[in-house]
């Protein structure tokens, strides 16, 4: 209900005021649901770089250290001592069970209670990513497993602390968890640490400084973020308190964006729940070790010893062996294959490389291997790298030109970004929308990376570039283009 919104965040301000944080005067939280912004805060007066917005109290943020939780009830605390990310989550149903007791009974009543983040969607609706890399980094199955092995019967024993009937199922509590959980992800700040006086000595030792915790820092998490020119705010931490400031002169009336950093979006949708055109330029595509094994073996023919000490060497000599490998978006009117990884570049040439040759590279020239931006590399090398980015593209159930097809005639009937579904649209629709920008994107990628590759390749075949593996001059230092 509007009423509900409105008035919720009114009580946030009023608390947060009450409580002694401080917000300039210069700014408003607003309802920014009609361009499916949720919350968000604007300017209403013109402001100045380096102008504070707010600031708040550290004893506001909600985190494992302020909750009273920690101190009545470090017991329950103590078998999470390992796992941070499990002990505010604990600390969380302690708040939220509390209701209005709780300190921040205000700041829950903002929160939001459903998400688009993919560990809410359903099976079907994760099919509209199948082929990309995401999917394999959602965790429910092991958040699931987690919750119920060892926080539901912390909780069940103590419903009179969580402030749930004796009764409540495991399954409800699981899903509780799932959201403050998801909250974390979508809201949570990685805190600095507040620093110690230092000894009589002038000297504050290392053990003197607590480490980074998770918390949850009321309004300064309602800021929307933005991925380039529009991040006009950042958090800095003080000794006493965390200050949003203007890190740009911002104008009347417009938006005030924090960042969530250089996120793909493939990682926005899936702890935030939205894609944004802004971030499109921080797209990868992750290739599998697997993958990359299974090419080499099953197109190319290499034997599976070779790979195996090949492998091995990348590992102990070039520290270049990983589950997963990202090719990141080509740069505009750049020829040349920075967008492929080091680490995959160097594994692929060590794959392709007759036995002579890679028994000749002496070791002083294994860090040039392993960091080298620019290789004047065998044909071999081109030819697996085109059938492994072939593999990739080819896990995808849709081109490419399918899916801009698609997206073409979905333009006048939905809205694309973050938010809830627009009038008339679904949720499933509005998913089907977010999966469709994911696809496209890591599609595009690929695409661009094999028209370099084939380039590359065809000027190797012409001549410019042509050596064979047992020519090339391992070494002699690597070339490097600007």
């Amino acid at each position: 209900m509007a009423d509900d919104f409105d008035s919720n965040t009114t009580g946030l301000i009023n608390w947060l005021e009450k409580s002694g944080a401080s917000v300039s005067s210069s700014i408003s939280l607003q309802d920014l649901r009609l361009r499916n912004a949720g919350r968000g805060v604007v300017a209403v007066k013109k402001i100045l770089e380096d102008e504070v917005l707010f600031s708040i109290p550290r004893s506001l943020a909600l985190s494992v250290q302020t909750s009273s939780f920690s101190h009545e009830y470090a017991n329950l605390l103590d078998p999470f001592e390992a796992d941070s990310w499990l002990q505010l989550i604990l600390v969380m149903l302690y708040e939220y069970g509390k209701g209005s007791r709780s300190s921040w009974n205000a700041y829950f009543k903002v929160l939001p209670e459903e998400f688009d983040t993919l560990m809410y969607w359903s099976e079907e609706e994760l099919s509209e990513l199948s082929g990309g890399a995401v999917v394999n980094k959602i965790g429910k199955a092991r958040a699931d497993s987690l919750f119920n092995e060892r926080l539901v019967p912390v909780v069940q024993e103590n419903s009179n602390v969580f402030g749930i009937g004796s009764k409540v199922s495991a399954d409800h509590i699981v899903q509780i968890a799932h959201r403050m959980g998801s909250l974390i992800m979508a809201y949570g700040f990685d805190i600095e640490p507040q620093a110690k006086e230092a000894d009589d000595d002038g000297y504050a030792t290392e053990d003197e400084f607590d480490d980074w915790q998770k918390g949850m820092v009321p309004l300064a998490d309602l800021l929307n973020a933005d991925g380039d020119e529009k991040n006009n705010a950042q958090l800095f931490y003080e000794q006493d308190a965390l200050v949003m400031k203007a890190i740009k002169d911002i104008s009347q009336g417009q938006e005030i964006y924090n960042t969530y950093g250089l996120l793909p979006r493939s990682d926005l949708l899936r702890r935030y729940g939205y894609v944004a055109d802004s971030y499109a330029q921080y797209d990868v595509v992750e290739i599998s070790h697997e993958d990359v094994v299974a090419v080499a073996r099953d197109e190319l023919g290499v034997p599976q010893s070779l790979i195996t000490e090949r492998t091995e060497f990348c590992e102990t000599e070039l520290d270049a062996v990983a589950d997963g490998y990202d090719i990141s978006r080509p740069p505009l009117n750049v020829n040349e294959l920075c967008c492929i990884q080091p680490e995959l570049r160097m594994i692929v040439l060590c794959y392709c490389l007759d036995a002579t040759c890679f028994s000749e590279i002496p070791k002083p020239k294994k860090e040039i291997l392993r960091t080298t931006d620019s290789c004047d590399f065998p044909i071999q090398w081109y030819h697996l790298m085109r059938l492994i980015v072939e593999r990739r593209l080819n896990a995808y159930s849709t081109t490419l030109a399918d899916d801009k097809r698609l997206r073409e005639s979905l333009k006048d009937d939905v809205v694309f970004g973050a938010g809830s579904p627009n009038i008339g649209e679904t949720r499933t629709q509005r998913r089907k929308i977010l999966a469709l920008e994911v696809r496209i994107g890591e599609k595009e990628i690929l695409e661009q990376t094999l028209e370099l590759l084939g380039k590359a390749e065809s000027s190797f075949q012409n001549g410019s570039n042509k050596r064979s593996s047992d020519e090339m001059e391992i070494d002699k230092p690597v070339k490097r283009t600007k």
